[in-house]
C-alpha cells in the first residue's frame, strides 16, 4: 500500500462552542460531521473540511474538558493549512487581525537558505528570536543545551537573541564570522560586551570542532532526538 498524504488530524478542544466559531465561523471551514467518540458518549466528534470534505483537508477536534496546553512535551504545537496562493495570504492575515488574532506579516523564505523539510521555522516579532515566538518551548522539548547565534546584525537581533538565550540558562556560542554589521565598530563592540557578559565569542571553526566532538547522539537533527518514552533514564 502506497500512502500519499495524511486523511485528517485529530486535537483536542476543552471549548467546542468557541471552536465552532473558530473554524467554521472564522475560517470558513465546512462542519461536515458531528458525533461522538465511540469510547466516552459523552464527549463530541467534531469534523472539519473543505466544501466538498476533500480527504486530506479534514480536522477533527474531541470535546474534553483538559486544561490548556503545554508547550515543550515533544507535543505537535502547530497545524498549518494551505490556501490558494500570496493574494489569499493577505486576505487570511486580514482578517485573523480583525479578529484579535495574533499575526504576522506575511514572509517568504529565501530559497539560499534552502531549509529541511523538517526544519522548525520560527517568525520573529522582534529583534529577539525568543520575543512572541514559541521557540523557547521548542528548544525545550528537543532537550538542546546549548546554542549557537549565527546572522545579522551584531548590535541588534542577534544581541538581543543571545541576551534572552542566556536568561533562559543557554549556554551560547557567537562564531565573529557568521555575524555581521552595518559598521565595523558597532560589530566589534558588541562582539566585545557579548562575550564579556553574555556567551563566548568564537570562530567558525571553533564551532564546527565543538559540533564535530559531540556523542552521535547530541548531533543528530532535533527532529530526530528521542520522544520522552524513548530517552534515557
Amino acid at each position: 500500500m502506497q500512502l500519499t498524504g495524511i486523511h485528517h488530524l485529530t486535537a483536542i478542544s476543552a471549548k467546542p462552542r468557541e471552536n465552532l466559531a473558530f473554524y467554521s465561523g472564522l475560517l470558513g471551514m465546512r462542519l461536515v460531521k458531528k458525533t461522538v467518540n465511540q469510547d466516552d458518549v459523552s464527549a463530541y466528534h467534531l469534523f472539519y473540511a473543505d466544501g466538498k470534505a476533500n480527504p486530506g483537508t479534514d480536522l477533527t477536534f474531541f470535546d474534553f474538558p483538559v486544561a490548556p496546553e503545554q508547550r515543550g512535551a515533544n507535543s505537535i504545537s502547530r497545524t498549518g493549512l494551505r490556501v490558494a496562493g500570496e493574494n489569499s495570504l493577505g486576505y487570511w492575515r486580514d482578517r485573523l487581525k480583525q479578529a484579535g488574532g495574533a499575526t504576522s506579516e506575511v514572509i517568504e523564505v529565501d530559497g539560499r537558505l534552502n531549509p529541511r523539510p523538517d526544519e522548525h521555522l520560527v517568525v520573529k516579532t522582534g529583534a529577539s528570536a525568543f520575543f512572541g515566538t514559541d521557540l523557547a518551548a521548542y528548544l525545550a522539548s528537543c532537550q538542546v543545551d546549548t546554542l549557537v547565534v549565527t546572522g545579522a546584525t551584531t548590535s541588534g537581533c542577534v544581541r538581543a537573541t543571545v541576551v534572552d538565550a542566556v536568561q533562559y540558562g543557554y549556554p551560547t556560542l557567537v562564531p565573529a564570522d557568521c555575524v555581521a554589521d552595518r559598521a565595523q565598530g558597532p560589530h566589534e563592540g558588541n562582539l566585545f560586551d557579548i562575550n564579556e557578559k553574555y556567551g563566548d565569542v568564537v570562530d567558525a571553526d571553533d564551532v564546527l570542532s565543538y559540533l564535530a566532538a559531540l556523542p552521535a547522539k547530541h548531533r543528530r537533527h532535533p527532529a530526530q532526538l528521542p520522544s520522552e518514552a524513548e530517552a534515557p533514564a
